[in-house]
Parts: C-alpha cells; sequence; structure tokens
C-alpha cells in the first residue's frame, strides 16, 4: 500500500514498518 508522509510517498509492507517509524520519529525530532 503507498502511503503519503510529508508529500513523500512510502510504500510500506510489514517488514519495513520498523524502518518507517523510526525515519518518522527521526524526522519529527528534527523539525520536520
Amino acid at each position: 500500500s503507498a502511503t503519503f508522509f510529508d508529500g513523500l510517498p512510502a510504500f510500506v509492507d510489514a517488514q519495513e514498518l520498523p524502518a518507517v517509524a523510526v525515519w518518522l520519529s527521526d524526522a519529527q525530532y528534527t523539525g520536520k
């Protein structure tokens, strides 16, 4: 499935969820 975060497409499957969660957390901490 294609989900959009901050206008960027992230093609997420079960194996990628942890990496996406880390990416989103990092983006929040850096003020994005």
